[in-house]
């Protein structure tokens, strides 16, 4: 198996997003259920219909409504239910967006030592 430097990854990245790659945002849709929840995103290379690349780290996100989710440091948070349109920007301009849904964001959670501690 051949092994790669990050470098080298990092590079070929760069080579194809200037080839005319498009980004995608992973995953490609996103559905939040209450006021706990949120969504690691990966920005990724779209090779494919159904393929990708190198994942980007040096992105900023935006959201269209940041009353509804915002994003920081790659993680979907909610703040009230609704929807909004998350999109991430490379540092050469390519973007991508996805949908976020927000649902039961009033709704109380329920601790448990099991699954919480």
């Amino acid at each position: 198996m051949k092994t790669f430097s990050a470098i080298w990854i990092a590079t070929l990245a760069l080579a194809n997003l200037a080839s005319g790659q498009e980004l995608a945002i992973l995953p490609s849709s996103i559905h939040l259920t209450g006021p706990e929840s949120s969504q690691r995103v990966l920005v990724a290379l779209k090779i494919g219909e159904e393929e990708y690349s190198q994942a980007l780290t040096d992105v900023s996100f935006r959201s269209s409504d940041p009353k509804i989710v915002t994003v920081e440091n790659g993680v979907v948070i909610p703040k009230a239910n609704g929807t909004s349109m998350i999109t991430a920007q490379s540092t050469d301009g390519k973007t991508a967006s996805t949908k976020v849904t927000v649902r039961e964001f009033a709704k109380e959670t329920t601790w448990s030592f099991r699954n919480h501690v």
